[in-house]
């Protein structure tokens, strides 16, 4: 994926950052900008892709992609979309 976004500076990398359902929205929220962030710099860092190419966006605890504590793990998560 990272040689895929180097060698197409064109292409624009969004990394959205989620978080589960405990603690507060406003812990959660900053949480999940922590996680996005994180997963920015290690792709500038590792990869030396552009950071210009990178967008974050933090969702908190809005979009779990499950519900219950059996999903909590699944909730603290980043995704990475290439457009």
């Amino acid at each position: 994926m990272a040689a895929r976004i180097f060698d197409n500076p064109d292409l624009r990398v969004l990394v959205e950052g989620h978080a589960d359902d405990t603690g507060t929205r406003g812990h959660n929220n900053k949480f999940s900008n922590a996680r996005a962030e994180a997963v920015k710099n290690r792709l500038v860092e590792q990869y030396a892709l552009d950071p210009n190419q990178i967008y974050t966006i933090d969702f908190g605890e809005d979009l779990p992609a499950g519900i219950g504590a059996g999903a909590r793990l699944q909730n603290r998560r980043a995704v990475i979309l290439i457009q």
